[in-house]
């Protein structure tokens, strides 16, 4: 899947497949029945663990079991590595790397089924006005220059903002992407994914969430969290007039009860919906002054799956509670890991990496 902005070509693996998405007659109308996939494995994922989770989703997209593979599957933050697309998928991507960031160039993407979906418009988009493939990090890509049309470059927010960010630390740094799809029956359908800054308060404190009131910055504009400007507007200039829309993201939200929904007060995404039971999935973090002991596993439902216009959404994956490695139903089966690293997974596709997050498995179904 992975291609620089060079345009190395993506690998295709001809295989014949049968979508997930599909018409269930009600006799008044039909129910569209959507799956898609959420997974971050964070720039630490490498060696053996990265080789397994690059298995793992060319398995999830090979799949034809439970229905078939799925119509979307967002990916952020997996270095150096491509993954070998079935022939009915395609992609698209982003990378947000702005100047004077030396760490890292956040880079993310979607997967589609480009039999079921065709990509009628995509944010960003290549000098040439195409959509932009999913980069890798390394080396950087390129670097964005706030203000300015950088092709395939999405930052959420400027990380020059004025008032000026906490601290003085860059938080718009995190990259999104768009695509805006039709079916073969002409029904619209937005899918985007998207890495959100740290909320914080004003002193640039985080956690501000875990706040009764949640004490959160908002961005200049009042419609979302500080640093989210370019990510609100640019998802409200290409959606705002479809009616079905899916949020796949890593929020870096403490709060179980703080909804996307009230992360943002306005616009597309002060309508989504979520699945009623809770997913702890932020992170398998280990602590480098104490390396024999246990890693903190799931500690904060960051990532989420979000829905507008859809008649229901029954999201898995994760634990049910903070501090507990995947509880049933999980996505991913950590029996598939690598015998020598295969114990310390804790059910992590990545097989034990530091700061990986557990991957979401959401079905959804629209009327049409």
């Amino acid at each position: 899947m992975f291609k620089n902005l060079a345009g190395i070509s993506l690998l295709v693996l001809a295989v014949g497949m049968i979508s997930c998405s599909r018409e269930i007659d009600r006799g008044v109308g039909t129910l569209q029945s959507v799956e898609v996939y959420d997974y971050k494995p964070h720039f630490a994922c490498k060696d053996l663990g990265r080789e397994n989770a690059v298995n793992w989703i060319e398995g999830v997209l090979g799949s034809s079991e439970r229905g078939g593979s799925p119509d979307f599957f967002a990916i952020s933050q997996l270095e150096n590595q491509r993954i070998e697309l079935p022939r009915n998928f395609d992609s698209l991507g982003a990378f947000c790397d702005h100047a004077g960031s030396e760490r890292y160039a956040d880079v993310i993407g979607i997967v589609y089924d480009s039999d079921t979906w065709t990509l009628n418009a995509s944010f960003p988009i290549t000098e040439s006005g195409n959509a932009c493939p999913i980069p890798d990090d390394s080396p950087q890509p390129a670097t964005c220059t706030w203000g300015e049309s950088t092709p395939c470059c999405a930052c959420a927010g400027n990380p020059e903002a004025t008032p000026p960010s906490p601290n003085g630390k860059p938080i718009g740094d995190r990259a999104f992407t768009i695509g805006r799809f039709q079916d073969r029956m002409a029904n619209e359908l937005c899918v985007v994914a998207a890495n959100l800054p740290h909320p914080v308060d004003a002193d640039g404190q985080r956690g501000c969430d875990l706040n009764e009131p949640i004490n959160r910055l908002p961005n200049n504009e009042n419609n979302g969290l500080f640093g989210t400007e370019n990510f609100v507007n640019q998802l409200s200039a290409l959606c705002s007039d479809v009616q079905n829309v899916i949020f796949l993201g890593d929020t870096n939200a403490s709060n179980p009860n703080w909804s996307l929904s009230q992360m943002f007060p306005t616009g597309v995404m002060s309508q989504m919906a979520e699945s009623n039971s809770e997913h702890f999935t932020c992170c398998l973090d280990f602590n480098a002054d104490a390396p024999t002991e246990p890693p903190q596993v799931n500690q904060y439902p960051t990532d989420r799956i979000g829905v507008r216009g859809a008649r229901s959404i029954v999201t898995t994956g994760g634990s049910e509670f903070p501090g507990i490695a995947m509880t049933s139903p999980t996505v991913y089966d950590p029996d598939t890991c690598p015998a020598p690293i295969g114990p310390e997974s804790y059910g992590f596709p990545c097989c034990g990496s530091n700061e990986e997050h557990a991957p979401l498995r959401a079905s959804i179904l629209f009327d049409h």
